[in-house]
Parts: structure tokens; sequence; C-alpha cells
């Protein structure tokens, strides 16, 4: 509590006693008769007081600063009209200060401060936990893409596996049939001719005349001879199969190799007067196994031989290309179908035709052919056009 004193007149004192809430009592002390008094800022009127009351009170004023004007009289009633004024000023309580209420925006800013940081480290946290679970999502939708992809890709392999097995299986079951057909009938057929022959000439040799047995000795032969190089191309092909047939590739020279082949059929070309000539180099030398080599040509000129007319004309010719040397056997005979080329080298497609003088065969020497060029890292190919002739081309490496 402050006191503080005041004199209004000789013998006349006051203090005020200010209270919290913006309650104030002013009490008089010394010789007046009675008083007015105003609160300048709070009220527009005097206000009389007797001298029974020696105190002034004031309540609920707002904070503030204020004028209390007093006017006094003394027993004789004399006024003082002056009077004397007093500067009041009326202090907020705490809550209501100036410091109070920037500690209670500065706290209030603090708690939305805290609260928006929290807030974020919290949707942070929330945002790092969704990545964190979309990427180990992803990873194991990645996981399970890249899983069934694999899948599929296994499944995809082993369709075509089965595909390729049964493929295989499809084109082993021709093969077998054509082997069979084969030995069933084509192998069978030059052994019932000897053997008919034969037994004619044993029953009757002695009553035949001399051109009826040449005759008759002459489709033993003919037959016998067919026969031999049938079983030697089966022999060869079905060794090839198995893997049994051995692949030793050595310098040749392919004039020599021409030469040997040529004087073997000549007497079948000899028969159809057929004119079957070598027009190779003599410096022409290749990489290849000699067996093989020599199989190729025998095959390739007996077919030229087969449907060629008499009086026809066989050639042999060979062009050194790049690191290769395509062989050319060229003749005058029927030619080929178009429809029938894509078969020749396949065994459970090719049938057997006759030839220009009825000769039988197989169909496997040019498929025996194929292989073997295969072997080489070659290539063969027919050119050839129906009634005019055709030219059966195979590449070996050069030496």
């Amino acid at each position: 509590m402050l006191r503080k004193q005041w004199s209004i007149c000789s013998g006349i004192w006051w203090s005020v006693c200010p209270e919290t809430g913006g309650h104030f009592k002013l009490e008089m002390g010394g010789q007046f008769h009675r008083f007015f008094h105003i609160m300048e800022g709070f009220e527009k009127e005097w206000n009389y007081t007797d001298a029974s009351r020696r105190y002034v009170t004031y309540t609920n004023l707002d904070p503030g600063k204020y004028t209390l004007h007093i006017k006094a009289s003394n027993n004789d009633g004399l006024w003082n009209e002056k009077g004397v004024s007093l500067e009041i000023t009326i202090l907020p309580p705490w809550w209501k200060t100036l410091w109070f209420k920037l500690i209670v925006l500065l706290i209030l800013g603090f708690v939305i401060y805290s609260a928006y940081t929290l807030k974020l480290k919290l949707y942070r946290n929330k945002q790092k936990e969704l990545s964190i679970l979309v990427e180990k999502r992803t990873q194991e939708i990645t996981l399970a893409n890249t899983q069934l992809i694999h899948n599929q890709n296994l499944i995809k392999s082993q369709t075509n596996s089965i595909l390729e097995a049964n493929s295989a299986l499809t084109k082993l079951n021709s093969t077998k049939d054509r082997i069979f057909s084969i030995i069933g009938h084509d192998l069978r057929n030059p052994f019932n001719v000897v053997s008919g022959f034969s037994e004619l000439l044993l029953e009757d040799y002695h009553n035949l005349p001399p051109e009826t047995i040449q005759m008759y000795l002459n489709q033993i032969f003919n037959s016998s001879k067919n026969g031999n190089l049938l079983l030697e191309n089966l022999l060869q092909w079905s060794r090839n199969q198995t893997g049994a047939l051995s692949f030793d590739p050595i310098q040749l020279n392919l004039y020599m190799v021409a030469q040997e082949t040529i004087s073997l059929l000549k007497g079948d070309a000899f028969k159809k007067k057929i004119n079957l000539q070598s027009n190779i180099s003599p410096d022409i030398n290749i990489i290849g196994d000699e067996k093989m080599v020599n199989t190729i040509l025998r095959n390739i000129l007996s077919n030229a031989i087969k449907f060629t007319y008499e009086n026809g004309t066989i050639t042999i010719n060979a062009t050194i290309n790049s690191a290769h040397v395509e062989v050319c056997v060229s003749d005058s005979g029927v030619g080929i179908p178009a429809e029938k080329i894509p078969l020749l080298f396949m065994i459970e497609t090719n049938t057997s035709t006759k030839g220009t003088s009825q000769e039988s065969g197989t169909g496997l020497g040019l498929i025996l052919c194929k292989e073997f060029v295969d072997k080489h890292q070659g290539k063969i190919w027919v050119e050839t056009k129906v009634g005019v002739g055709s030219q059966f081309i195979f590449t070996m490496p050069l030496s």
C-alpha cells in the first residue's frame, strides 16, 4: 500500500490508498466541513460529501490515467475554489499488463511453432514411412514382376523346347519311316532282281541264247551295282547320324578328285552316250574329307547321269570365290519342277524319281551330299529349268 499526503488547505490533508483491480480509497484528515470531488476521465459531474464522511471511494476503474479534483470548505463555510488536483494512474492487473501479454504472445507463438514443428515432423516421418513402404512395395512388385517374367520366359522356353522336341520327334519319325521305306522297298528291289535273274540262269543256262544270258548278266550287274551304292549311302548316312563317321579334312586336289569320280561313272555315262567332262583347273586345292568329297561328287554326277537324256552333256566346273571354291555340276537333263526343289535335301519328304531310262533310286544321295557339305561349313543349292537341265552347286573351303 502506498500512502501519500497532500495539503488542500491549512489543517487539511488526505491520502490515497490504492487497491488492486482499479479500486482505491481516498481518506481525508484535518479541519474541513464539507467538500466536492470529481474524477476527470471517469465522471462528468461533481459529487458533494459532507463532513460526516471523510473519504471517497472509486471502484472498477479501468486502467489508465485520471485526475481527481477536490474542493473543500472549513467550518466557517469558506470554500477553496481553486481546489487541488491529483494525478492518478490506475495500473492494470498483472494479467492485463503489456509484458504479460507479450509473454503470453511469445508462449502462444512458441506453442504454435512447436505444434507446427511437431506436426511437420510427424508429417515428414509419415511421409518417410510412406516412402519406405512404397519403395518396399515397389521392390516387392518389381521382384514379383521379375519372377513372373522369369516364369513366363521359363514357360516360353519350356514350350519352345517341347515344340522343338516334338518337331525333332516328328522329323525322327519321318526319318525312321523313310529309312524303313528304303530298306523295305528300294534295297529289296535290287536283290530281288539279282536273285530272280540268277535263278533263271541256274535253271536254264545251257538252253538260253547268248544274247539272253548277256541281258540277264547286265541286269544282275546293274542291280547289284545300284544295291551296293544304296548300301554305301545308307551306311554313311546312318554313321553320320550317330556320330560314328569320322571327319578328317586334308588338302585335296579338286581336279584329281573329279577325274577319279568321272572314271568311276563313265561306264554309266557311256551306256547313255552322255558326254561327261571336267573343266576344273589342275591347280585348285581344297580342304576336305576325302571320302565325303568323293561321295558328294559321285552322288551328284550319278543323279545327273540318271536324269540326262541320251547324247546329253554333263560338265563339272569350279570357280574360286573368296575363301571358297564353287563346284558346279551342269546337265542337259529333264530339270526339276519348282515345287520339288525345297524337298530335295529333306529326308522326311524326299521321294525317289525314275530316271530318263527308268533308272531307280532312293533320293538319299542328295540328302547325304547336304549333310557332308554342311560338315565342311559350305552350302549346296540347285538352279534348274524344266526341260533344259539343272546345275547343282556346292562350296568347299579353299586351301
